[in-house]
């Protein structure tokens, strides 16, 4: 699961204006991610401590129906589309990490 932070540290230097606004778009995704999962945990253990017995219908749940597996996917989706568009310039010697985010991708 490191494959995009490497390709995202080693290739974003050289990386075009247009791909760095991309990479940053894609990491704000990221925190998005991350904060609907954070959300939607604290949403849950919220619900269940009032009333275990009941299904968690309000907040993010009213919305979605897992939101901290929504986020998870999020989350690292952003985070391998990032790497991936930093390093699509340097594709040719990349392409390992990028082989190596993509499998990391699909075991998500």
């Amino acid at each position: 699961m490191v494959a995009p932070l490497v390709l995202t540290a080693r290739y974003a230097p050289a990386c075009s204006p247009e791909s760095l606004v991309a990479c940053f778009a894609c990491l704000f995704l990221g925190y998005l991610g991350w904060l609907i999962e954070a959300v939607g945990d604290f949403q849950k253990s919220a619900a269940k401590a009032k009333n275990p017995d009941r299904w968690v219908d309000t907040g993010l749940y009213a919305l979605l129906r897992h939101p901290n597996y929504t986020g998870e996917q999020l989350l690292w989706a952003s985070s391998f589309l990032a790497g991936t568009v930093c390093a699509a310039p340097a594709a040719a010697e990349a392409w390992p990490w990028m082989l190596g985010a993509l499998l990391g991708l699909a075991g998500i």
